[in-house]
């Protein structure tokens, strides 16, 4: 087959293909829906262009597309539809796609000086390359089989003139550029389908983890969970003992926290109790990052950064789901509140949520103070460490922005 190699991604084993079809496929029906709309509108819309400009073929151009082309648009369209769509979704769109082009070769074979023709073929190409999601070697094969209709026509009935001639010319030069863009397209889609399925087969394995470990006593759930978090961390070189520093600290802010923060002396105890183990939660969805960005040794790249807060996703989803089945468990809870809000800002500019100001729980407020100070401290591969005075200076100066200014005033009486 065109471009099978496994070099490339662009084709996996069976029942990795089949998973890959149903990949975002809610998503890909819209795009596939709205290319069949504009297809029928394309052709609703020639129709008017034929009654003016080519009155002789207006009642045979009617035929085709009216009792042929639309009908067939509108029968693939309704297919997507139904449950079993991914399984002839490509042979479904190709067919649809070829029908549509041909009956537009075809329309430019008899009227080769009719302009609004060309603009109908390269809207076909383009939504055959880049909105109808047909495999790369579908999309060349149905774009080859319209050009090679077109060029056979235009020759048989001896239109090859300097106009046709561009257009050939035009048509092929847009095929080879589509095809670079949709091979491209669809390569990043399974690589980025590959880095999605490792990720959850990564999640699931430590749910599976952390349901084995939930059914032995209390002590032991939390050490094993524990444990999960120091692995999640060892895998980073740049942390070393950050989750013991990070721990200690929290907990100082959280002991030195007014009694105001909390409705009982009992709650603030426990409070006091529950996050120091809790802060070690807070990046243990690590676990689920590559190894190429965890530990790259320079400033990641917008694209990297975007796999890099999946680490929020996968760790909160991880100990959510811990929680459905021990909803009474508070150093979970206090997991979660971490790990899946200790990067929002007190101005909103935080990340997953852009969470504002006391919408933020104290815990991840508390951790975010903590976590900015010991990555400041700490040498990485890419940094020096900071001074405690340079650190200092620069988290004041978040007060406000990215840290909640009460918490950042008890922080610089206790550190």
């Amino acid at each position: 087959m065109i471009f099978k190699n496994r070099k490339t991604n662009l084709r996996f084993n069976n029942e990795l293909e089949n998973s890959y079809l149903n990949y975002g496929s809610k998503k890909d029906k819209i795009f596939i829906r709205i290319a069949y709309i504009l297809f029928i509108l394309l052709y609703s819309l020639f129709s008017i262009v034929d009654y003016y400009l080519v009155p002789q073929w207006f009642d045979f151009f009617f035929s085709i597309r009216f009792f042929f082309v639309i009908p067939l648009l509108v029968f693939t369209m309704i297919l997507t539809y139904l449950p079993q769509y991914n399984k002839f979704k490509q042979i479904s769109i190709l067919t649809s796609y070829i029908v549509g082009g041909v009956g537009i070769a075809i329309m430019l074979i008899l009227e080769p000086l009719n302009i609004v023709y060309y603009g109908g073929l390269f809207l076909v190409f383009t939504s055959g390359y880049f909105m109808l999601n047909l495999n790369t070697e579908y999309v060349f094969i149905g774009s080859s089989f319209i050009l090679a209709i077109l060029i056979i026509g235009l020759a048989s009935t001896n239109s090859i003139n300097l106009t046709t001639l561009s257009a050939i010319v035009f048509f092929i030069s847009q095929n080879s550029i589509g095809l670079i863009g949709a091979f491209s397209i669809e390569q990043f889609r399974r690589n980025e389908f590959l880095h999605v399925n490792s990720l959850n087969e990564t999640q699931e394995m430590l749910n599976n983890m952390v349901n084995d470990k939930i059914e032995e006593i209390s002590k032991a759930q939390i050490s094993t969970i524990l444990a999960l978090a120091r692995l999640a961390e060892s895998r980073d070189k740049n942390t070393g003992e950050h989750i013991e520093r990070v721990g200690e600290l929290c907990q100082k802010i959280a002991d030195n926290l007014p009694l105001t923060y909390f409705e009982t002396i009992n709650q603030k105890n426990d409070f006091v109790h529950s996050i120091r183990l809790a802060s070690s939660l807070h990046d243990i969805g690590k676990v689920g990052i590559p190894d190429s960005i965890l530990n790259k040794p320079g400033k990641l790249t917008f694209e990297e950064f975007e796999i890099m807060k999946k680490h929020v996703e996968i760790g909160t989803e991880t100990l959510s789901k811990l929680h459905d089945e021990y909803p009474n468990n508070s150093f979970v809870r206090l997991g979660i509140e971490i790990t899946q809000c200790h990067h929002e800002k007190w101005d909103g500019s935080g990340y997953p949520n852009g969470l504002v100001g006391l919408d933020i729980p104290l815990s991840a407020r508390i951790m975010s103070i903590v976590d900015v100070y010991d990555a400041l401290m700490s040498q990485r591969s890419y940094k020096l460490a900071y001074t405690q005075e340079e650190t200092m200076r620069i988290l004041n100066e978040g007060s406000g922005k990215h840290f909640d200014p009460d918490l950042l005033l008890i922080f610089n009486k206790i550190i």
